[in-house]
């Protein structure tokens, strides 16, 4: 019955990705309101809240994202708080020292609700007077169309407001030795959950997809995946040792500022030497 299932569904993904495509849904006018920021952490108590409030009070005054708290859903904050505390722990654990002027790709992005806070640790990492950061972010299916009837383009142009970086509606191809860093959020590990996201079967090959990722990086560049739940975790492990890519970072990030039904796990990993 799987088989069939996935049989039937890339049919229809594969009709409807064309259709997409060929549409290219825009809609004009998303703007996030602005919401009150107190009491974020309230499904912590105690100790663990007031950890938590400090934590955010550090990141918003380090990473300068005052702006951003000024206009942004609660949610939406939250969240790349979460984003920026993951990416804080990543380069602290890996050792990563960032380059004056910084080279990124951002692969599935999708809506890109978290680059806020993506560009924020990019440029502010580790420095007082902010680097200079080239951020492309590479979708595949931007003119998917949510309940909204806003395209994950439309909400990803609302995310990014006046931000200096370019998101590529396209698919991400293999740019030899150029990038310092890449990043993939949640790429999609499985089949099912690649078809059940609405794409076809025949856009599915993660290692090929990771080995143009490692023929991206330059001489010294990293890649920083983040999976969701242990088995997309164990088998994105896998993947980077069929490559014979180092692994540098490996963890779980806590749930101090925002709760997902599964946990999220981290890797760094580079070239072999």
């Amino acid at each position: 019955m799987d088989k069939l299932w996935q049989t039937l569904q890339n049919w229809r993904n594969t009709l409807d990705f064309q259709l997409r495509k060929w549409v290219r849904w825009r809609r004009n006018g998303l703007i996030f309101e602005n919401q009150i920021k107190d009491d974020l952490f309230d499904f912590h108590s105690g100790v663990k809240k007031q950890q938590a409030e400090q934590t955010a009070e550090r990141l918003l005054n380090q990473y300068h994202l005052e702006l951003f708290s000024a206009c942004s859903t609660r949610i939406n904050f939250r969240e790349n708080l979460f984003y920026l505390s993951m990416l804080e722990n990543a380069f602290d654990i890996a050792g990563i020292n960032l380059p004056a002027t910084l080279n990124v790709a951002d692969i599935g992005p999708s809506h890109w609700f978290y680059v806020q806070a993506l560009y924020a640790g990019l440029t502010w990492y580790g420095i007082n007077t902010p680097r200079q950061v080239n951020l492309t972010g590479y979708e595949v299916d931007p003119y998917r169309v949510f309940s909204s009837f806003y395209s994950c383009w439309d909400y990803a142009r609302a995310h990014l407001r006046d931000l200096q970086v370019t998101y590529q509606k396209e698919a991400f191809k293999t740019v030899p030795h150029h990038f310092d860093l890449i990043c993939m959020f949640f790429p999609f590990v499985f089949v099912k959950d690649h078809l059940a996201w609405g794409l076809p079967k025949g856009q599915f090959d993660p290692l090929n997809l990771r080995e143009s990722v490692r023929e991206s990086l330059a001489p010294k560049g990293v890649v920083l995946v983040v999976n969701q739940g242990l088995d997309e975790h164990l088998a994105e492990k896998e993947n980077f040792n069929k490559l014979g890519m180092k692994i540098i970072a490996d963890f779980e990030q806590d749930d101090l500022l925002y709760q997902y039904d599964l946990k999220r796990f981290v890797l760094v990993a580079k070239n072999e030497e």
